[in-house]
């Protein structure tokens, strides 16, 4: 099973044309050698400012890393089994009022 290190070297990649993204169930695993992320291994997708499509599901995070909100395109996210804060919630739909987002 992949360690974080690997999302830290693929959110400093190159990839403005990227469209679509599922970085999903990177959170604890069973066998519990991996421990859940933090938003700090999410830093860096802002990069990515052509995604239309990203799915954070299954990371148990607690926050999205402050660039996340320079997804300026993002159309739908999927956000499901993570642990934000309901009050969160707002703040991102307000960031992206038309986009498709799913929270559980």
């Amino acid at each position: 099973m992949p360690k974080h290190e690997i999302l830290q070297q693929l959110l400093k990649m190159n990839l403005d044309q990227l469209e679509e993204l599922s970085l999903d169930r990177w959170g604890k695993n069973k066998e519990g050698n991996r421990k859940a992320p933090s938003p700090q291994n999410f830093i860096g997708i802002g990069n990515f400012k052509k995604l239309k499509k990203l799915d954070l599901s299954f990371n148990d995070l607690p926050a999205l890393p402050n660039d996340f909100f320079e997804l300026k395109k993002l159309e739908e996210i999927n956000l499901a089994y993570n642990k934000l804060p309901k009050a969160d919630h707002g703040k991102i739909a307000k960031a992206f009022p038309n986009a498709k987002i799913i929270f559980s």
